[in-house]
């Protein structure tokens, strides 16, 4: 089994109070949520979408492209809870 290491994060009330509210609705928690997007973006093919999730560079061109990032990004996550 994995050594487990803890990390505290802060965030404004009223976007942990949001957030829980999906989280909850999406059948999760915060923290696995947290969890699996750092797991998603460990992995080295992830790389090119975390780039363009942060704005580091741009989404193609195409309509529609940084929703499709997005979408990507969520689904990613989402398949590893």
């Amino acid at each position: 089994m994995n050594e487990l290491s803890e990390i505290r994060i802060e965030i404004e009330q009223d976007l942990y109070d949001q957030l829980s509210t999906i989280c909850h609705n999406a059948g999760t928690r915060i923290e696995d949520l947290t969890v699996a997007f750092l797991k998603f973006y460990t992995i080295p093919e992830n790389l090119p979408l975390l780039r363009v999730f942060l704005g580091i560079e741009k989404a193609p061109s195409e309509e529609g492209a940084d929703r499709e990032v997005c979408n990507r990004v969520l689904c990613g996550v989402f398949d590893l809870l």
